[in-house]
């Protein structure tokens, strides 16, 4: 658009107003060079809204993808990526060469499988000299390494006489349904580990938090069978959402308000 304007010398000047369509042209070459922008942020709008769950495993996988792949619709990949390794899970703990073979690059199988691996190993690190002064604490840890697993899992956390974190070990279960408590690798990985105290943590992907016959009896066997070896199990914890629940204390505490994210 055109108008006149006169400077003070009474002349007549013609100014262009460009900004807008300039901006609009911009606006539209963004969108034709890549026409899966406007889902792209809805995604990362939903995750930053709403954390992982509020998303699908596709979908969180879909919102990895982008960085590596950013020209390309994700969706179909992820979806086949899921349907080949059997969850999210499985794809981001799956060998890079493996993912390789499945026709995506070097540099995307890497980004893959550093998901997979960065959470655990920084959790480690961060976590080497954490002490439990409560309950709480315990719930907190517990739910932060298991709470959003789509599945069964079942944590071992080997703790000193102080309740020094000593080492833990994270075991899938391969069942939504029902979890079947380990005996023999709970003891195996509490004396390997010199612990004098072990908590169990298992979730329960339906939400559901209160125990089920089958918990109750594994636990007070696991009680019996560690404290043959004078070893502690000071809490089997069940993960739910929003709550949580410490079946020997007869405790539970609602984690839907606490950002683990943080």
């Amino acid at each position: 658009m055109k108008k006149q304007m006169s400077d003070n010398r009474g002349l007549s000047v013609s100014v262009q107003n460009v900004g807008s369509s300039e901006s609009t042209g911009t606006a539209d070459k963004v969108r034709a060079d890549n026409p899966h922008e406007g889902h792209r942020q809805r995604l990362k709008q939903t995750f930053l809204n709403g954390g992982v769950n509020s998303m699908h495993e596709h979908q969180l996988l879909e919102l990895l993808l982008f960085y590596a792949l950013p020209r390309k619709d994700v969706n179909q990949i992820a979806h086949s990526l899921i349907d080949r390794f059997g969850s999210l899970h499985g794809v981001i703990h799956a060998d890079p060469n493996d993912l390789m073979r499945e026709g995506l690059s070097e540099n995307t199988a890497v980004l893959l499988r550093l998901a997979g691996v960065i959470a655990p190993y920084s959790e480690r690190t961060l976590l080497k000299r954490t002490q439990f002064n409560n309950l709480d604490s315990v719930i907190d840890f517990s739910y932060r390494l298991i709470g959003h697993c789509r599945e069964e899992r079942i944590c071992i956390i080997s703790l000193s006489k102080a309740f020094c974190l000593l080492h833990y070990d994270i075991y899938e279960c391969g069942s939504t349904s029902r979890i079947s408590l380990p005996m023999r690798t709970v003891v195996e990985s509490a004396l390997r580990h010199g612990a004098v105290n072990v908590v169990i943590a298992h979730n329960h992907p339906s939400g559901q938090y209160l125990p089920s016959d089958e918990d109750i009896t594994a636990t007070g066997e696991l009680r019996r069978l560690l404290g043959n070896l004078d070893i502690v199990l000071s809490e089997h914890i069940i993960v739910g959402y929003p709550c949580c629940y410490a079946m020997i204390k007869n405790y539970s505490k609602d984690v839907s308000q606490k950002d683990f994210d943080s």
